[in-house]
């Protein structure tokens, strides 16, 4: 069997997000699992610092500029809602790349994320009400 010291160990963090457009600045607190053995080697905390609240050294707009402050070297997988995307479109892949590319401009901004390079963005269909007549068919008697 291996030695586990010699496991190289990483972490993924999956969040997910709905609109970001109306979120405010928030102060997040991070709750760390202290039964994971040796838990301050997974984040930027010390042995004697780890406790089971992290709160962030600053106020975001999600979570996720929290988790990268206390967990380092973390990827991150965003899972976000083709929802996000404005109608109409002529097909899905422009629904998808127009979702993709508003969380992209929202993680840019220091607020949402502190290091967009370290998150990976799946865009997942969405269900959406749709309070207009784009969809509907017409009665036939």
């Amino acid at each position: 069997m291996a030695d586990e010291a010699n496991i190289p160990t990483k972490i993924l963090i999956v969040s997910v997000w709905g609109s970001p457009k109306s979120w405010q600045l928030t102060r997040y607190v991070v709750e760390l699992d202290l039964e994971i053995k040796e838990l301050f080697k997974f984040t930027n905390l010390s042995e004697k610092e780890i406790k089971p609240l992290y709160q962030a050294t600053k106020d975001y707009k999600s979570t996720l500029g929290a988790l990268m402050e206390c967990y380092k070297n973390a990827s991150f997988l965003l899972l976000c809602s083709s929802t996000l995307a404005d109608l109409p479109k002529k097909n899905y892949k422009e629904v998808v790349n127009e979702a993709k590319v508003k969380i992209e401009e929202n993680l840019k901004d220091p607020n949402y994320c502190i290091d967009s390079s370290r998150v990976r963005i799946a865009i997942l269909p969405g269900i959406r009400t749709c309070l207009s007549n784009i969809f509907s068919v017409p009665f036939v008697r």
